[in-house]
Formats: structure tokens, C-alpha cells, sequence
């Protein structure tokens, strides 16, 4: 039974690798190749907590005996269904494997066949880039105010070799492939895998890339929160009031900065040459990074505040709604219902209330009356 590891790096298309895998499980099955998930989360049987898509973190605060442990029995549990599915491969994609060198060890002393590594990387100028975009901006990954792209890349790591090399074994299939040069890294994987699938059902591109907009609004939200924000509980705070365009332009980033990113990570490419092929390695054409301009940032600011108002007008009409609800509550003496109502009411009133502040004060700035008086003719439609 073979192993492959499937360990990333973070922005080389992991996502959309094990999108395609678990929407094509049963074919990708048919072809010999079990694929356990992102946490051996497609296992029937479930015998950990941390068998889920979020639980690496949860597996990671393990005293380490018991994640050797448990790690043992539940690919013990893999290799048994994957005999039960007549594979002869079980495939694990999680691209912060990476990060997980004990995981290596705990696979080393307790795995006697096969084993199978492969990881994707990608330029550090580019990678910095679209780092920043996804967990600086769109899925903030620290806590409190939101940092500048310098401020962010100064504080994660932006090498790679100490990480990957980690995962060699002298017994162990090694494989590192310059994402920059393998084309659509989904075929890529799948045809290194001996996996055959139709080109309709081989795309599945995961986080591309988002307009400006929709990173301005996500990164107004996120700078106001002092824990790491969830995708489906948005509010939008009172602190609005100093996002403004120049606040969102600084934090963005400058030719200068990707510059200096890629000469202080030269280094490091230089040591990845070694375990690439040659036809992979690294090109050291100078970075050549097109900017936001100003004026991208003044129409992704319309964008969002157009956003805003209309989530205020379909909030009136919910408040109306409730209103309403109250008063037939209020008229039957349902005070159970009432009591639940007013609640809701409450916390839809104090939402309204605090996007029609952010809306008096952008009414007073003079690049937003075009929209405004767009938005005065769509209420004064619905009278």
C-alpha cells in the first residue's frame, strides 16, 4: 500500500486539488486511489475529533505521544478501508503537512511501505502577494488591527526550504515541482497521481482571486475584530470612521515591497534549486508586480458602500416586517412569541442603526453623491 502525502505549500492550488478529489471521490476510488481528505475527514469511520476539514489545529495541541498514537490508528483505520475499496493508494492532501515536520517522524517510524511526497512552490514575490490577499485581508489569521502587506510579511515566514526539507526520507519518493511552471497544477497532480478524470469535472479553481472591493469590505470588517473573524458572521462596527481611502491604499502592496521580498528571499530559491529539477528552477527575472492605484481603491470604496446601502434598504424592509409581526404578537398575547420578537428586533434595530451612521457620514463626502442620489431615486421608486 502505497502513501502519498500531498503537503502543500499554502497558495499552489491545494484547494482546488482536493475540491476535484473529493467531488470525483467514487472515481478517483475506482482507479486505486483512496483519498482520506484534508483530516482523514472521508474516512467512514470516524474515531477522533480532530477527523474533520478544520482539525489540524485541534490534532496539532495533542501531547505528542497521543498524536503519534492516534495518527497510527487511523491510518491503520485507512488502510483497511482502502483494501475494502480495492485501492493500493491512499492519498492525504493538506497543504499544512508542511509546517507538521513531526508529522513526518510519527509516518517514518510507524509506516513501513511506500511513501510518496509531494509538494508545489511558488515564487516568493508571488506568493507574498496572494498570501496577503487571503489571510491578511479576506480571512485574517491574527488578531487585532489590520496590517500593512510589510507589516504582514515581516511577520509570517516567507522561506520554504527549512520546512520542505524536513520531509525528505533516504526511503521516500520526494517530489518538489515549481508551481510556476507546471501549468494547471490540478491536471499536474492528477496525472502524477494515475488519476484520469474529464476535463469538465478536472476544474474546480478555489480561491482565485477577489476584486478589490470585495477585499475593502472584508478587510473594513476584519480590522475592527480582535480574534480572527468567521466567514458567516459579518457586522460592520462604528470604527468605519477612519477606514478611509488612504487608510485602505497604505496597506497595500508597493513595487518596492514585492522588490525587497524578492531579494531578501534569494536565498531561499537558491536552496529549493537544489531539490527542484533543473527545467524547474527558479527564474530570477525581476518581479514584475502591476499596483492598485488610487483610484482602484476610490472605486472599490464605491463599490462597498453601494453594498452597504443596500443592505440597509433590504434591512428596512425586514424591519418593517418584524414591526408588523410585533404588532399581530402584541394583538393575541403570544408572549413567548413577543418576548422572541422583541429580541430579534432589538438586534435588527441596533444593526440599522449602526449602518445609517456609517451612511450620514459618507452622505457628506462629495465623490459619493453620484451614488447617493442613485440610491435617493431606487427608495423614492419603492414609495
Amino acid at each position: 500500500m502505497e502513501l502519498i502525502l500531498h503537503i502543500g505549500t499554502g497558495k499552489t492550488g491545494s484547494t482546488s486539488i482536493q475540491s476535484v478529489l473529493k467531488d470525483n471521490f467514487d472515481d478517483v476510488s475506482a482507479q486505486g486511489v483512496f483519498f482520506v481528505g484534508y483530516m482523514f475527514d472521508l474516512l467512514s469511520e470516524k474515531r477522533y475529533a480532530w477527523q474533520r476539514h478544520s482539525g489540524t489545529e485541534s490534532f496539532n495541541k495533542l501531547p505528542v505521544q497521543q498524536r503519534k498514537k492516534e495518527l497510527k490508528d487511523i491510518l491503520a483505520a485507512a488502510q483497511k478501508e482502502a483494501i475494502e475499496r480495492g485501492c493500493t493508494k491512499i492519498l492525504w492532501s493538506n497543504e499544512a503537512l508542511c509546517n507538521m515536520p513531526r508529522v513526518a517522524e510519527f509516518i517514518d517510524s510507524i509506516w513501513h511501505d511506500k511513501v510518496t511526497v509531494i509538494a508545489y512552490v511558488r515564487r516568493h514575490d508571488a506568493y507574498a502577494v496572494s498570501a496577503y490577499k487571503q489571510w491578511g485581508l479576506k480571512h485574517k489569521i491574527y488578531s487585532g488591527e489590520l496590517l500593512s502587506f510589510s507589516e504582514f510579511t515581516n511577520r509570517f515566514p516567507l522561506t520554504f526550504y527549512d520546512r520542505l526539507i524536513k520531509w525528505q526520507r533516504r526511503s521516500w519518493k520526494y517530489s518538489l515541482i515549481n508551481y510556476d511552471k507546471c501549468g494547471n497544477v490540478v491536471d499536474h497532480f492528477l496525472s502524477y497521481t494515475g488519476v484520469s478524470l474529464p476535463a469538465e469535472r478536472a476544474s474546480a479553481r478555489q480561491n482565485t482571486g477577489d476584486s478589490l472591493g470585495s477585499l475593502l469590505f472584508k478587510a473594513i470588517v476584519n480590522t475592527a475584530m480582535n480574534v480572527p473573524p468567521s466567514d458567516t458572521n459579518f457586522t460592520v462596527d462604528s470604527d468605519m470612521t477612519i477606514r478611509d481611502e488612504d487608510w485602505f491604499f497604505d496597506k497595500l502592496p508597493t513595487p518596492e515591497d514585492v522588490d525587497a521580498i524578492f531579494e531578501r528571499t534569494r536565498e531561499d530559491r537558491e536552496k529549493l534549486n537544489s531539490l527542484l529539477v533543473e527545467a524547474d528552477h527558479f527564474n530570477e527575472d525581476p518581479p514584475n508586480f502591476r499596483p492598485y492605484t488610487r483610484e482602484d481603491v476610490k472605486q472599490a470604496y464605491k463599490v462597498v458602500f453601494s453594498m452597504l446601502v443596500d443592505k440597509v434598504i433590504n434591512m428596512d424592509e425586514q424591519w418593517r416586517k418584524q414591526y408588523r409581526a410585533n404588532a399581530v404578537a402584541i394583538a393575541r398575547g403570544q408572549h413567548t412569541e413577543l418576548a422572541e420578537l422583541n429580541l430579534r428586533f432589538e438586534r435588527l434595530h441596533r444593526e440599522v442603526a449602526a449602518h445609517n451612521a456609517v451612511l450620514t457620514r459618507l452622505s457628506q463626502r462629495r465623490s459619493f453623491r453620484n451614488v447617493f442620489a442613485r440610491i435617493k431615486r431606487k427608495l423614492l421608486s419603492r414609495e
